[in-house]
């Protein structure tokens, strides 16, 4: 993820990393441009995708079969899921350059009364994750909701998880797979808050930066509309790890690195 901006801690990571780095293979031309303007050598900057885009084209190539049905019967807790029927995921985590949390308590009652089934994961580990997590405890607790149309997943495997991309409806919440495999997907997907605030997205998506219900409520109304957006290759077409072998066995990049002039 050399290159890109996200609105997230780690995005100090992806930088440091990219000065240790001799030899990059960044997933879009503006991560490209970034890296090249960090003063790195262009001959050593490739754009080739992200080769997360080649597992999610491989999963996709196969839906959602029986098998994966009951792994996630298995594996979540709450009422089952109609797969044949319209359901929404909810990804929602910390946001580490803020103590603001989203209300998902909320956006699990908007959705709800869509007459939407959701599945539901748990928050990442980032600090701030224990209050998000709080918030479902409450809410599944409360008698607020009837729990017979969502369910909790802690977290799920990434051939569960990109298939279910691939069906859902919609996608809300922060999470960066709405918008980076989201694209190629096509994937429905509503941005809330400044997590992703940086981050290119295609046309797929649609941001919330302030929650409030009437906001949330039309985004909700668009996608559900809209159905499956056509694919993007933004973050690359699938074939990003062929790119990044035949590079690395033609270019020999200097063991010393020096600042580009």
């Amino acid at each position: 993820m050399g290159g890109e901006l996200s609105g997230s801690i780690d995005e100090s990571i992806h930088h440091a990393v990219t000065k240790l780095a001799h030899l990059h293979f960044t997933a879009t031309e503006e991560a490209k441009n970034r890296v090249i303007r960090m003063v790195e050598n262009p001959k050593y900057v490739l754009n080739v995708g992200c080769p997360r885009i080649d597992v999610v084209k491989d999963i996709i190539s196969n839906p959602l079969e029986e098998i994966d049905i009951l792994e996630l019967e298995e594996l979540g807790v709450g009422s089952k899921i109609n797969f044949k029927e319209r359901f929404a995921i909810i990804s929602m985590h910390p946001v580490t350059t803020s103590e603001k949390i989203v209300a998902i308590d909320q956006v699990i009652i908007d959705i709800l009364e869509q007459g939407l089934q959701i599945i539901c994961l748990w928050p990442n580990a980032d600090s701030g994750s224990l209050k998000i997590s709080k918030s479902i405890r409450r809410l599944r607790e409360s008698g607020r909701i009837s729990q017979q149309n969502i369910r909790f997943y802690k977290n799920l495997p990434i051939h569960i998880y990109v298939k279910l991309m691939d069906r859902c409806s919609v996608l809300a919440g922060n999470s960066s797979s709405g918008i980076r495999e989201g694209a190629f997907i096509g994937t429905p997907s509503i941005n809330i808050g400044s997590r992703q605030e940086y981050r290119e997205r295609g046309y797929n998506v649609i941001d919330i930066k302030e929650y409030n219900k009437p906001n949330f409520e039309s985004a909700l109304a668009k996608q559900l509309n809209q159905k499956k957006y056509a694919q993007s290759n933004l973050y690359g077409d699938g074939n990003a790890s062929g790119r990044m072998v035949e590079t690395i066995f033609s270019i020999k990049p200097p063991i010393q690195k020096q600042f580009s002039e």
